[in-house]
């Protein structure tokens, strides 16, 4: 058998079904299992707080016993009455043994005690609370006491045994006693009062008395005071404290130092308004008194110190404020030692000594310290001037300073040597610099003479054999040519001057010319060494066949004419009149008639024939120059015979956009006639032509372009570098030459290249947009104001007119302007009308009333000068200009003491004009005005009228057309002559006055052409910055087919596009300005004409339009509402038409006009032939 036997073991046991046992522990009802072995036990298993009824079940052959168990909720075991406590004797709970789940434990104590929780629950097992106390009988406080609160302890209304009530009284009230015991039901004491609260004193007040702080003591009853006590020297901040329920009323106060009173006002001298202290008439204890002076003075001491009612010091004195030097950091070219040689610190009235570094010199020479301010604030250093020369240094000065300039030279200025009249110095000029002078002396030696010149019939540049220049002392043989002889053997120089003169006259047969003039001597009517005689030469003259007369003893000028002419055979001649005689030898000139090139209608402007003395003015053809301009008649003879026309040169074209800096030529500024001019422009451009050739003044082409390489329009606005404008220079001074200069507007609009400085006159008008412009592209402008008032140009009353002359002048920023103010005054003052000089001006104001006195002149100068300073204007240049043609007496009466002062001019200007014919010295011979003018200026130039310190010109001259165009061209070749001989380089720009009487004919042009082509003009003459082009306006309906502008479609900036209209079209805009690349306005429009005589509606100066055109909106709305209407009259020069409300009335065809206050509407002529009618 496998396996061979088996015992037979007891039944098993299986677990009570869990569905018989409630509140039964979730899992198996046994804890040992589901089954139980026989002989074993199950232990039952329930929910915590249940209690199986079995503690176990016996397993016996697959039997329990018991055979199930039920799970009853846990009893609780009382509490432990000896842990507990005083509980009753019969046990803590009243019931005896467990107590029930769901069951209570009434607690029980010992007598005298109560338990902490009445009840204790018992749930499943657990009492609720766990256990309880026996305490003793707690205290209650039913009572309320009088000032207590609704609780009158602390701690409740419930006291426990042992425990302690703490009074609670009301605010302001304290307990009798502090606190009452609980002992087993009973308070101990058994009651407290609530009694009013004492106030302690105040504590931690300082200084208060030793006392204490109140007189009544530490501790104060309700409802009494306590009087406040502080230390001596303080009182209290409150004199009483009132006691309340506890409290002080103020709570505490303060012990304050006695105030102190401000110092006595009577006492101090200097004091400022309100009281000597800034803090006020009191002070209080601690604080300081600021003291208060005036201003420019400072307190002493800076301050008072109250202390418990006692200033210290007592009062203060108000001194004057001391002053400190300047910061040298604020003074460039101070001393290196400090502003003022004193030091830095300066009592009131002190000076302070400026000082500068070496070559420098302060403003002023002291600063004085008033009342704390240096007055004035400071200085600045300014280059040393440097002192001229000590008299007793330089010999032969007797001339008051030894510069011209004044005894002190400012620094970068020059000193003049100024030697005795007869004496020339060594050096021309000495240079300042920081108040040194190089060379810092010179000396003066005996004046050289020059040999005379313009000695009539002197050999010409060797009047005299010795050479130019005759040393003092020397002689000078005097060499006159064949057929003449000097008047002396010889001349003597003596400091520069020749004792006598000497003149050439015709050899009359020897002694039988005494005979002639009844022992007088004879002249010939040409003679003009001697200026004093002109009277004499002016009425031989007069008499035609004169050609010769008498004088003696320098009395001809009383002889007013010739009394008659007579032949060499007679004499005669006394002290009444005087006889003109035919020389046997003189005769007429005949002009040339084989000079090359010469005028084919005749070689001289004068004729065929020129009278002795007399000169040609020669002619030459179209395209040709004179050699010499002008041929004298000498005896039938005329100088120079074999004088030649020259073929006329050509100038390089100037002002050609993107040419190269410099001349526009390869060849130069001049080519000769047959030459040729290489253009030359600017890196990236290239000239529309090779070369231009130069033919008898006229090139050809006349000019060329620079265009940008590869590009057929000029589109670029690179501005390359050009020589500086004419006004951009420093005080529009040239840097060599002269300016060119005119008063004509179209010297300079129809050819920008003949002026470099217009001259304007200003009376209040509006400006010209054209002298804008003329500014605008290089320009100089000068503004000439001309006052006819004096008095009143200096007063108030003509500020506006200043103010308005500002705004102008700074419009033409940033170019400078030359401004001058009341031009030829030396005409206009009150002793200047009248003057014989006077009316040798274009401006005589001979039987006018003057303008005014010097004096008057002077204060408008003033005037204009402060104002415009006061404005900030910084680009004008001050001119003086004078008529200057004064006598040496005159000059110094009038001229000087109208000079505004050195230092307020820039420029000065005098005038010169052909007022006679060239025979009459004073009025018509350029070379004896400009001589005698600008000597005056050169030798009279002094200190406080330092003439020679600013450059000069010629404000206006011209020919006249008063006198014959021969004679003009005479004057103005005479004046080329002149002023390019060197004589006069202190003239640095010319201004022709083509205006009134000056006026350029067509006739005298050829000449006035050479003058403008001088070459100190020339060589000033510049390339005008490149412009932006303007494109034509586009867009526009009906615009001519050709295009909009008749100009074509490149304008360059500063011309004009003159609108074009297709056929039967027209427009109201005349021109469009091109500015800087934009057309003003920019566009136009085409408007229907009436019919081509629309026109011939309208009154004169009135345009007539179709009612449909906008521009004119008023007009056409008025036109609009007559259904009839159909056109209407505008005034093109007075636009817009918004000026007339309405249509006056509707008028037909055949009737027309208009007037400035209304306008009238048209009906529209049916047919040419009604058209044809109405015009």
């Amino acid at each position: 058998l496998s396996p061979p036997t088996f015992s037979c073991v007891g039944q098993r046991c299986e677990a009570v079904d869990r569905t018989l046992i409630t509140s039964i522990e979730t899992g198996p009802t046994c804890k040992e299992g589901r089954w139980i072995e026989s002989g074993a036990t199950c232990t039952p298993t329930c929910k915590e707080g249940f209690t199986a009824s079995a503690p176990a079940l016996s397993c016996e052959l697959g039997v329990f016993s018991p055979s199930i168990y039920e799970c009853t909720p846990t009893v609780c075991e009382p509490p432990d009455g000896s842990a507990i406590g005083n509980v009753a004797a019969s046990g803590p709970c009243a019931q005896a043994g467990v107590i029930q789940s769901g069951e209570q434990c009434v607690a029980q104590c010992a007598p005298d005690h109560t338990p902490s929780s009445a009840t204790l629950s018992c749930t499943r097992g657990v009492l609720s609370p766990p256990t309880f106390t026996c305490d003793a009988l707690p205290c209650t406080v039913g009572s309320v006491w009088s000032s207590a609160t609704e609780h009158p302890c602390v701690q409740g209304s419930v006291i426990a045994s042992g425990g302690i009530c703490t009074p609670d009284c009301n605010s302001g009230y304290g307990a009798s006693v502090s606190q009452l015991h609980c002992v087993n039901g009973v308070l101990s004491p058994t009651d407290f009062t609530c009694n009013p609260l004492p106030c302690d004193a105040p504590g931690a007040v300082a200084n208060v008395a030793d006392g204490g702080a109140c007189a009544e003591g530490a501790v104060l009853e309700h409802r009494t005071s306590c009087t406040t006590q502080c230390m001596a020297g303080y009182y209290a901040s409150s004199p009483v404290l009132d006691c309340r329920l506890g409290e002080l009323n103020p709570p505490t106060f303060t012990c304050i130092g006695n105030r102190c009173e401000a110092p006595d006002k009577t006492l101090i001298t200097k004091l400022a308004s309100g009281p000597s202290c800034q803090e006020g008439a009191r002070l209080d204890s601690g604080s300081r008194c600021t003291p208060n002076c005036q201003d420019g003075y400072a307190a002493k001491p800076g301050h008072l110190d109250c202390h418990l009612g006692v200033l210290t010091p007592s009062t203060y004195s108000c001194e004057p404020l001391s002053c400190v030097a300047p910061i040298i950091n604020l003074i460039p070219y101070v001393s290196p030692l400090g502003a003022c040689s004193e030091g830095n610190s300066f009592a009131n009235g002190e000076p302070c000594t400026t000082q500068c570094a070496l070559g420098y010199e302060p403003s002023v020479s002291a600063l004085t310290c008033n009342l704390g301010v240096m007055s004035p604030a400071t200085f600045s250093c300014l280059p040393s001037a440097c002192t001229a020369p000590e008299k007793t240094a330089v010999l032969n000065n007797g001339k008051g300073p030894t510069c011209m300039e004044g005894w002190k030279v400012q620094s970068g200025d020059t000193c003049t040597p100024n030697c005795d009249e007869g004496y020339t110095p060594t050096v021309d000029q000495l240079q300042c610099h920081l108040g040194v002078l190089t060379p810092s002396l010179y000396g003066c030696e005996p004046s050289s003479c020059l040999a005379p010149l313009d000695v009539v019939d002197a050999i010409e540049g060797a009047a005299c054999a010795e050479g130019t220049y005759i040393k003092h002392g020397s002689l000078c043989t005097p060499m006159c040519r064949a057929g003449y002889v000097p008047s002396v053997g010889s001349l003597t120089c003596s400091f520069g001057v020749f004792k006598e003169n000497f003149t050439c006259a015709l050899l009359w047969a020897g002694e039988v010319e005494k005979g002639l003039c009844g022992g007088h001597e004879p002249l010939l009517a040409d003679f003009g060494a001697d200026l004093s005689l002109g009277g004499c030469q002016e009425s031989c003259f007069a008499e035609g066949g004169c050609n010769a007369f008498c004088y003696g003893d320098g009395r001809c000028l009383t002889y007013s004419r010739c009394d008659s002419i007579e032949a060499t055979a007679s004499n005669g001649k006394d002290q009444t009149n005087y006889t003109c005689f035919k020389h046997p030898s003189a005769a007429a000139c005949t002009a040339p008639v084989s000079m090359p090139q010469a005028r084919s209608t005749g070689a001289c402007c004068q004729g065929s024939s020129i009278d002795i003395g007399h000169r040609c003015s020669v002619l030459c053809e179209e395209g040709y120059y004179p050699e010499l301009t002008d041929l004298r008649c000498h005896r039938g003879e005329l100088e120079a015979e074999d004088a030649v026309c020259l073929p006329k040169h050509c100038l390089a074209p100037v002002r050609i956009h993107h040419s190269k800096v410099g001349s526009q030529c390869e060849e130069g500024s001049v080519i000769p006639s047959g030459g040729t001019c290489t253009p030359q422009c600017a890196e990236g451009y290239a000239p529309n032509v090779q070369s231009l050739s130069c033919h008898l003044g006229n090139m050809t082409p006349g000019t060329f372009t620079c265009r940008p390489v590869g590009t057929s329009l000029l589109t670029t606005e690179t501005r390359l570098e050009t020589p500086l404008p004419p006004n951009m220079h420093p005080k529009l001074i040239p840097s060599a030459g002269a300016w060119r200069g005119t008063t004509a507007h179209y010297r300079f609009e129809a050819n920008q290249g003949e002026a470099h400085l217009y001259r304007y006159f200003w009376r209040g008008q509006q400006v010209e947009q054209t002298v804008y412009d003329f500014s605008a592209v290089g320009g100089i402008v000068w503004i000439s104001h001309q006052p006819d008032n004096w008095a009143e140009a200096g007063s108030s009353s003509y500020n506006s007119m200043i103010d308005d002359f500002i705004e102008i002048v700074k419009k033409f920023l940033p170019a400078s302007v030359m401004i001058s103010v009341g031009h030829e005054p030396d005409i206009h003052c009150d002793i200047c009308v009248g003057d014989a000089d006077s009316s040798e001006s274009s401006d005589s104001t001979t039987g006018e009333a003057p303008y005014g006195t010097i004096a008057e002149y002077q204060a408008m100068w003033r005037k204009f000068q402060n104002r415009f300073e006061a404005a900030g204007v910084t680009n004008v240049i001050w001119v003086m200009d004078y008529a200057g043609k004064k006598s040496v007496q005159t000059f110094r009466e009038i001229v000087i003491p109208l000079w505004p002062g050195d230092g307020k001019i820039d420029w000065c200007f005098f005038n010169l004009f052909q007022l006679g014919g060239p025979m009459d010295t004073s009025r018509g011979n350029f070379s004896w005005q400009i001589m005698r003018t600008y000597k005056n200026f050169l030798t009279e130039s002094g200190p406080g009228h330092n003439f020679t310190a600013v450059p000069w010109g010629l404000g206006a001259w011209s020919t006249t057309d008063q006198e014959s165009h021969c004679d003009r061209m005479t004057y103005l070749r005479t004046a080329m002559k002149d002023l390019t001989s060197g004589q006069y380089d202190r003239l640095r720009a010319m201004v022709y006055f083509d205006s009134k009487s000056g006026i350029v004919t067509e006739e005298l042009r050829p000449t006035y052409q050479e003058y403008l082509n001088l070459p100190q003009f020339a060589m000033n003459d510049w390339t005008l910055p490149p412009l932006r082009l303007c494109p034509p306006p586009a867009n526009i309906s009906n615009v001519a087919s050709l295009g909009p502008c008749q100009e074509g479609y490149e304008i360059e900036s500063g011309g004009v596009c003159t609108p074009q209209c297709g056929d039967g079209y027209e427009t109201i805009t005349e021109r469009l300005d091109c500015v800087d690349g934009q057309l003003n306005p920019p566009t136009f429009t085409c408007i229907k004409k009436w019919a081509m005589v629309g026109s011939g509606l309208c009154s004169s100066g009135y345009l007539g339009i179709d009612k449909e055109i906008a521009e004119v909106v008023d007009c056409q709305h008025a036109c609009e509402n007559s259904a009839e209407c159909t056109h209407f009259c505008y005034a093109p020069d007075n636009p817009p038409c918004y000026m007339y409300s309405s249509c006056k009335g509707f008028r037909d065809a055949t009737n027309s006009g208009k007037d400035r206050s209304y306008y009238n509407c048209f009906q529209k002529p049916s047919s040419l032939m009604e058209l044809e009618a109405l015009v």
